[in-house]
């Protein structure tokens, strides 16, 4: 597992060798927030096949998730239990 503090450095690590299984992606981040990033992955065939899970507080992020081609979603505020379950269901 690795964690990235914003989207620029989550590129960074992506591009320098980091290979997740999955992404999770908040919409609101410093320096290079999520859409951003998405986008700049989306530009990068090395990365843009890794499966990303969106998160937000926004009430329309399932509509967000659709416009950025996620590949799923869980709506802020998060507990450890949903995001295992969740985590779980991917495996």
């Amino acid at each position: 597992m690795a964690a990235a503090g914003d989207g620029r450095e989550a590129l960074h690590m992506l591009r320098c060798g980091v290979a997740p299984d999955v992404i999770f992606l908040d919409l609101m981040m410093p320096v290079m927030d999520g859409q951003s990033f998405r986008a700049e992955q989306l530009k990068d065939s090395a990365l843009a096949s890794i499966p990303v899970v969106l998160f937000s507080a926004a009430g329309n992020v399932d509509q967000q998730a659709e416009a950025l081609g996620v590949s799923a979603y869980l709506k802020k505020p998060l507990n450890l239990g949903t995001v295992l379950e969740f985590i779980d269901r991917l495996g």
